[in-house]
């Protein structure tokens, strides 16, 4: 009976010979690695294993503004510094300071693109972009669509066709801090003193921040990133205004949905009742759309039972969101 690679992003079987997932497209150079010989897999993990004692001796001495990448099993990392973009592939031309060229570590055998893939820093976080590459860019096994970005973490392992870099960040990057401002709708305008009572934490602003951090935990396993723990850091009632300002780390993603597809969903909800005779909207649908494009967005590749689990894990803290006295009105 031959022997059979399971994909680690789909977990999709395949001939032990299979160079890419049949299903996902996924590469395979590294399941077949990691499942063939313990000499094999402790070659192929080094960049892994030893990730931790890496980051103490080069991390430490890195500014704020830099962030280092191990490729394969190079013991050396390529540090980048100062640049809000950083461009990685093959590249003919002396490379400048933001292209990063990777062909002496086998580049063109491994399908790496001339202009693969890029990093760069946007809203306080550094995200991966795949720059419409022939064998596509990987985010912990999960492939990227084009045109789209996606934060990155520490640790975090990128391929590049079959070329793997494992992404260190300073320490002063593992956590990031976010402050939004938040509006209490239903309420008067005398009332908003007593907005930090225990019994309001409680019911109100506790079950708006647990959505909150169950959206940015579903988010990264959806993406199969590892999940940090989402921390209050300061929470703080606004003078002569219903307004919460609250502070958090670890959130960012989710904060970044909550703008882009939450608060149109809200709107929908907050809308009038159609006058009589018209055609009233079907907000349970509404809402199943919304979870779809969050999870379509954050993953495109999912095959569909993977999705349906994410869209039934990520549905309730949508509508919490949607339906919370609680809006996030700036960030």
């Amino acid at each position: 009976m031959s022997e059979v690679i399971f994909c680690p992003a789909c977990h999709h079987k395949n001939d032990e010979d299979a160079k890419v997932c049949s299903f996902c497209g996924t590469p395979l150079t590294f399941a077949q690695q990691a499942t063939s010989t313990t000499e094999k897999m402790a070659s192929a993990m080094v960049s892994t294993a030893s990730l931790e004692s890496l980051s103490k001796r080069y991390l430490p001495k890195l500014p704020d503004d830099s962030f280092a990448l191990f490729v394969m099993d190079d013991p050396e990392p390529l540090i980048i510094e100062n640049t809000e973009a950083v461009y990685l592939g093959r590249f003919v031309q002396t490379p400048t300071a933001a292209s990063l060229d990777l062909t002496k570590y086998g580049a063109a055998e491994l399908g790496v693109s001339r202009s693969h893939a890029r990093i760069i820093w946007r809203d306080g976080i550094y995200q991966l972009e795949d720059l419409a590459s022939t064998n596509g860019t990987w985010l912990n096994y999960q492939r990227l669509a084009f045109g789209k970005s996606y934060e990155l973490h520490n640790g975090d392992i990128l391929l590049l066709g079959q070329l793997q870099l494992t992404i260190c960040l300073p320490e002063s990057l593992h956590k990031w801090e976010v402050t939004f401002d938040v509006r209490r709708n239903k309420t008067l305008d005398t009332v908003y003193l007593q907005i930090l009572t225990p019994y309001y934490l409680e019911t109100v602003v506790s079950k708006f921040l647990q959505a909150l951090v169950d959206l940015q935990q579903v988010s990264l396993q959806c993406r199969g990133q590892s999940v940090e723990e989402v921390h209050i850091l300061s929470i703080k009632a606004a003078d002569q205004k219903p307004l919460l300002h609250i502070s958090l780390d670890n959130a960012n993603e989710a904060i970044l949905q909550v703008r882009k597809w939450i608060n149109p969903l809200r709107e929908l909800y907050a809308a009038p009742a159609p006058a009589e005779g018209e055609k009233s909207l079907d907000l349970p649908r509404e809402l199943l759309k919304t979870v779809d494009s969050i999870l379509l967005e954050i993953n495109p590749t999912m095959d569909d039972e993977i999705h349906k689990n994410f869209a039934k894990q990520l549905k309730p803290a949508v509508e919490t969101l949607a339906t919370s006295e609680l809006e996030i009105v700036s960030a």
